[in-house]
């Protein structure tokens, strides 16, 4: 039973996807580096992880272009080569993280769930679909619905304003720097997850951090 409290507060829960439902971004990384080399550039592990983690899929592709302005890189084409590695690295891979799945489904018994991601709207669809999660969220919000990835706020705004419903009545699970400063930006409570082994992130600004999803309780918060 949702506590009478909890509910008068609580009113819609957004995930992010990459990080937090899926361990995408590393296979990511990997993919946009081999794309860079193949143009005849070079990108550290280190570069690579903070052009990628939390960011919109146009957003890397864009600062990729930026960086090797002396590189015949065109910005349209480098994200579709991009995709096409990742998605061929990740076809046979198990990329669920299966704790934080196992939350989202059991808080779509109480509340409207929607994602909130930097990936395109076709990986959201296959990913959500592979994680078995896509039964239970009432739409996904992707990199093709907005101009402004995260830090900026709009994204998770327009998914308060999907709901219709106040952003402080949303609750955010993320997991990277920008993606929390998005969510306090939008004026929404915010859950952090920091994996153990996962890169290095500055969540600090989030309501509560956790090492794994199912160690939540939304008292934390709300009690």
């Amino acid at each position: 039973m949702k506590d009478t409290t909890i509910g008068a507060m609580l009113k819609a829960i957004l995930f992010d996807m990459d990080g937090t439902l899926v361990d995408s971004e590393t296979t990511y990384v990997k993919a946009v580096c081999l794309c860079v080399a193949a143009y005849g550039g070079h990108l550290e592990k280190d570069e690579a992880m903070t052009l990628v983690y939390g960011r919109s899929r146009s957003m890397i592709s864009a600062d990729i272009v930026e960086q090797f302005s002396q590189l015949a890189i065109n910005k349209e084409q480098l994200e579709e080569e991009i995709d096409q590695r990742f998605e061929a690295m990740i076809e046979h891979e198990d990329i669920a993280i299966e704790s934080s799945c196992a939350v989202l489904r059991e808080l779509s018994k109480e509340y409207p769930i929607a994602v909130v991601s930097g990936s395109t709207r076709a990986h959201i669809a296959n990913f959500t679909k592979r994680a078995d999660v896509d039964t239970h969220i009432q739409f996904y919000i992707g990199a093709d619905d907005y101009e402004y990835g995260k830090p900026d706020p709009s994204c998770y705004l327009m998914a308060a304003q999907q709901f219709n419903v106040e952003p402080q009545h949303c609750l955010v699970f993320e997991d990277s720097h920008v993606g929390v400063r998005s969510a306090k930006a939008a004026g929404m409570p915010c859950v952090a997850l920091r994996r153990p082994g996962a890169i290095e992130q500055d969540v600090s600004m989030a309501d509560v951090i956790v090492a794994n999803l199912n160690e939540f309780e939304l008292s934390s918060i709300y009690g």
